[in-house]
């Protein structure tokens, strides 16, 4: 946990997304899924947020073209906060 955020490895988003790593894989590419984060170097993760907040998307019935404004909106968020972050630093 990183300043109270819980991330999910890839296999843990597949399995809690229901999907295999490759079908994961297409969904990121498609826009259909959130792009997982660096959280080191070599490692990098899914905000469990994120991923939650998208499978009760898929779950309510949104369609695909308001999955991939919900995607595309949870990104913009992401730069957000790496700005602000970023002008508090320094």
């Amino acid at each position: 946990m990183k300043d109270g955020v819980t991330f999910l490895r890839f296999p843990q988003a597949c399995q809690r997304a229901g999907r295999t790593r490759s079908a994961l894989n297409y969904q990121i590419t498609a826009g259909n899924f959130p792009r997982p984060v660096k959280i080191s170097e070599r490692a990098a993760a899914f905000p469990k947020h994120e991923v939650d907040q998208v499978l009760t998307a898929m779950a309510g019935g949104v369609s695909i073209t308001e999955l991939k404004a919900l995607v595309s909106q949870i990104h913009a968020e992401r730069r957000a906060g790496a700005t602000a972050g970023r002008a508090i630093e320094g």
